[in-house]
């Protein structure tokens, strides 16, 4: 078949596409036609509407029809170009498919390629038959026939390589139908048609070529709904995605080497049949020996002392003689003596028991000193050879296996019961020469052995062995990581200790008779009255002393160094930090937090409390680190804004806040730590708005619901309605009441902190905190007699760093006057109401005050108070600190209430009126209420800048420092 070309309608394009169109006529023409008809038939992409059952000729022949579809018409009203689009539509289709099946049956295997050029011509075409105007009898008649044969059955033949144009129906113009009935048709035709078109021919096919007017009205117009573009709300990572963050794997790495170092400890730490446990049981045992011969000693001696004071009795004699003198008066005399006999039994008694001390002396003292020397000797010479053999020479490094066991052999007698003062010292002199040579060929690991062995010992353990754990920072992570993994095992409860002190458990009856009444020994309890441990395992734990002098080994000052990248002469650079070490500062503080977390949920008793806040103490240090590392790089990266970095600032501050959130939580979950004490020095000068809101939920929770419910206070908008909640401000108002002062105190204070840095700009959470405060300070009937007087200064503080508070705190006055009474004139007193700027409607509020109220109501001294606390004066700058229509309206208002309260005559003038009354009150001894205003109105007149000069004193002859 002839593929026979339509004539080209003349549209305008550029230049150079038509040259290219005009080349490949020449060559189309050039072509024979023998070989065209074979090489390819081409498909216009829409056909005219003729009818399908013509004969061929018009297919033959498409330029006759083009030429009539080219022929001009009036355009039809609105209804017959809805029935036309209609009938064009199904007229195309039906001619679509009658096409096909015609080409089909010709030749169902040719190839059909179609140029660019082709395609522009047929959619010309296709667009001028679409703009044609037809009588409506013809259309009529056109639609009986349409319909006659779409109903009428057909065979399709198989397609091998339909062409995706043919089967795509023309669209009528914008001009002659509306988008609406667009959309209709292609909601008709997308269950049954393609969408799209094939890439290649998309990229082949040219721009439309619609008026100007209607391609604008398309585009006006939106087939689609615009779905709102919201952000991905941005997440913080967990403690899993932080230890990316980390060298050598993090949290997770330190906690699983607890395991790991506690399993590899406890092969090594047994050595019951080891040589020098032989060694050191015969020399226990010979010292043994001669203590025993020393008592015996000791008692044959005092025996002897015993029978050296039998051996001579003695008793008392006295002689009378009598006579008769010279003058034949008798006289008498008297003469009393002792007299000593020699007992011959107690001197044999005596001779025996020299010769049994003699002996005992000489055979058994002798040979127990000899044979407790000999042993000690031999457990000498075992350990010079040891630490001989473990020196070895510098090319082969010897093991250290034989040592750490010798280290343990003489650990295992510090766990047993040692009633020879000088056995144990001989061990501990013994272990600190062992360990000496360990800490200085050994690494990490070895430390990590003297330390699980340190946790271990009996209580005490402290007084000797603390500088066995040595503990160094150095300048590259394997410090770090030995630092983070002793840390770790020293947080974690120790493992198998029951097991290794199983020799010093006391027996049943020695408690019993320690626990008795009439032991005089004490139990110890909690604040609460109840007893805080089982006597029966009291004798496991190590004393509080002992865990604070292994916890001062570990030097936290260079760790912190390390941490904020602090050079060895302690050079700190926040400029050289960037966001990725931002985040190893967050990932590191965050698995410190949590190490020392887990020494306080294992360490929470009362014999503990001081090592409990120490570790508190340590938690705090670490945020307030990072807190100002972080308000470094936050003012270096907003200097210098050109540097890109990885990592926005709102992801970074959003792990800060996370970072501070979960050192807050586990500070409360300790209730040992004086936890309020804590709260109130935390850094909240850096966190964000939204964290603040949690915070301050979270603190309040911790006592009036617990923890439980603060996984649901995931977002600020649940926090904020759950703090306006009256029963929760109820409820922690309760709880005020019952919780000790010191504690109200505390947590008050760190509520004020959390508002009193001045960059915090959200003026509601600042409302809130100072509406808090000031329920529980003078509202509370329950509360306000406890925390009136430390309200009162945080509220002062609060108001310091944000003066606009005062205009809060007088909303609240205005509500609450008469439930506060006298209190508030303290409040405002305390108040900096010199760096207030107030409004016309609180000066309204203020002068309602001063002129509704007699001069002994509270409110009358109130309104009297705040406007004497005013800034009258000048600023820095020499400009009044107050407007002067304030300064005016004041005095008006002052002149208003001394003529209202100090004359019952209308105002016959100030000066005058002031003259009478000083006149008259300098006659009354006692000060009344009206002399007090009457002085207080005096000075603040006298204060007030009325006088044009007074008011802008450098554009006045006056000199400003006379004014």
């Amino acid at each position: 078949m002839e593929a026979v070309r339509p004539k080209k309608t003349k549209t305008k394009s550029s230049g150079k596409p038509q040259l290219a169109r005009k080349q490949k006529q020449v060559d189309a023409n050039n072509i024979n036609p023998e070989a065209s008809s074979s090489e390819f038939t081409e498909i216009p992409l829409s056909l005219p509407p003729c009818p399908p059952l013509e004969s061929q000729e018009e297919h033959e022949n498409p330029v006759q029809s083009s030429e009539t579809a080219a022929q001009p018409s009036e355009r039809p009203t609105e209804t017959l170009q809805t029935s036309l689009a209609q009938t064009l539509c199904t007229t195309e289709l039906n001619q679509c498919l009658q096409s096909c099946l015609i080409l089909s049956k010709l030749e169902p295997q040719v190839t059909v390629h179609q140029s660019t050029s082709d395609k522009v011509e047929e959619k010309d075409r296709g667009a001028e038959f679409q703009g044609t105007d037809l009588k409506v009898a013809q259309q009529t008649t056109e639609l009986e026939k349409d319909l006659q044969l779409w109903n009428q059955p057909f065979a399709t033949a198989p397609f091998d390589n339909p062409s995706v144009p043919a089967l795509y129906p023309s669209l009528p113009t914008l001009e002659e139908v509306s988008v609406m009935q667009l959309c209709e048709e292609a909601e008709k035709n997308c269950g049954r048609e393609p969408a799209v078109l094939a890439l290649p021919e998309q990229e082949s096919s040219p721009l439309s070529l619609q008026p100007l007017k209607s391609v604008a009205e398309l585009s006006g117009s939106k087939l689609y709904p615009e779905l709102p573009k919201t952000a991905p709300e941005i997440q913080a990572f967990s403690l899993e995605q932080l230890s990316v963050w980390e060298p050598g794997g993090g949290l997770r790495a330190w906690l699983e080497g607890v395991e790991l170092c506690a399993a590899q400890f406890c092969a090594l730490a047994h050595q019951e049949n080891h040589e020098l446990t032989e060694l050191l049981q015969n020399y226990w045992r010979c010292r043994r020996q001669l203590n025993q011969s020393h008592t015996q000693l000791h008692t044959q001696s005092s025996d002897c002392k015993s029978a050296q004071n039998r051996l001579w009795s003695f008793r008392d004699e006295q002689l009378t003689l009598q006579g008769v003198c010279a003058d034949q008066s008798k006289v008498c005399g008297y003469h009393r003596f002792q007299q000593a006999e020699f007992s011959q039994t107690v001197l044999a008694e005596l001779r025996v028991l020299f010769e049994t001390c003699s002996e005992l002396l000489h055979q058994k003292v002798v040979l127990h000193a000899y044979t407790a020397l000999l042993s000690r000797l031999q457990v000498e010479s075992y350990l010079y050879h040891l630490l001989k053999d473990c020196s070895g020479n510098r090319t082969q490094p010897c093991s250290l296996q034989p040592l750490k066991e010798a280290i343990s052999v003489l650990f295992s007698f510090t766990r047993r019961v040692l009633d020879d003062t000088q056995f144990q010292t001989d061990i501990h002199q013994w272990l600190e020469r062992l360990v000496v040579i360990l800490l200085r060929v050994g690494g990490s690991e070895e430390h990590l052995y003297l330390l699980n062995h340190l946790l271990i010992c009996p209580a005490g353990v402290g007084k000797w062995a603390a500088p066995f754990l040595q503990i160094q920072v150095q300048t590259n992570s394997s410090g770090v990581q030995h630092f983070m993994q002793a840390l770790a095992i020293l947080m974690s409860p120790a493992r198998h200790r029951a097991e290794f002190l199983s020799h010093m458990k006391p027996c049943e009856s020695q408690t019993s008779a320690a626990s008795g009444p009439e032991s005089g020994n004490w139990t110890l309890v909690d604040e609460g009255g109840e007893e805080d441990e089982d006597p029966e395992t009291s004798w496991l734990l190590l004393c509080e002393d002992d865990l604070i002098s292994l916890l001062n080994q570990f030097p936290f000052q260079q760790l912190y160094s390390h941490m904020l990248g602090m050079s060895k002469q302690g050079v700190y650079e926040p400029r050289a930090c960037s966001s990725q070490k931002m985040m190893r500062v967050f990932a590191f503080a965050s698995s410190l937090i949590e190490i020392l977390a887990l020494g306080l949920q294992t360490y929470n008793r009362a014999r503990y409390r001081q090592l409990v806040k120490r570790i508190g103490h340590i938690i705090r240090m670490t945020v307030c680190y990072v807190s100002d590392h972080w308000a470094q790089y936050v003012s270096v990266t907003d200097a210098a804004g050109s540097h890109v970095h990885s990592m926005s600032l709102e992801k970074l501050q959003l792990e800060y806040d996370h970072l501070f959130l979960r050192a807050v939580l586990h500070v409360l979950r300790n209730k040992r730590l004086g936890i309020w004490l804590f709260m109130s020095e935390m850094p909240y000068g850096t966190l964000s708005s939204s964290m603040l809101w949690k915070v301050l939920y979270v603190m309040q929770c911790a006592e009036t619901a617990g923890l439980k419910p603060l996984s649901a206070a995931a977002d600020t908008q649940s926090c904020i309605q759950a703090l306006r909640d009256p029963n929760h401000q109820q409820r922690f108002e309760q709880w005020l009441c019952e919780v000790n002062s010191s504690d109200g105190i505390s947590l008050l204070t760190a509520l004020a902190h959390m508002v009193t840095p001045t960059q915090h700009s959200d003026p509601s959470f600042i409302t809130t905190i100072t509406q808090l405060i000031y329920q529980v300070s003078y509202v509370s009937l329950a509360t306000r007699e406890t925390y009136s007087k430390v309200g009162r200064e945080l509220l002062a503080a609060i108001a310091t760093a944000h003066p606009y508070i005062i205009s809060v705190l007088l909303e609240k006055l205005r509500e609450t006057i008469q439930t506060v009474g006298l209190m508030a004139l303290y409040l405002c007193k305390e108040l900096p109401l010199s760096l207030w700027r107030p409004r016309p409607e609180e000066i309204s509020v203020i002068g309602a005050w001063l002129l509704q109220n007699p001069l002994s109501a509270v409110e009358n001294q109130l309104a009297c108070v705040i406007l004497e606390g005013l800034n009258w004066g000048y600023n820095q700058d020499g400009s009044l600190a107050l407007s002067s229509v304030l300064h005016n309206e004041v005095a008006l208002l002052v002149a208003e209430a001394y003529q209202t309260y100090l004359t019952d005559k209308p105002y016959s003038g100030l000066i005058s009126e002031g003259i009478k009354q000083v006149s008259y009150l300098a006659s009354v001894l006692r000060v009344s209420p009206e002399a007090s205003f009457s002085q207080w109105a005096w000075q603040l007149l006298l204060r007030l800048k009325l006088h044009g000069n007074a008011q802008s004193p450098k554009g006045a002859w006056v000199v400003p420092a006379l004014a």
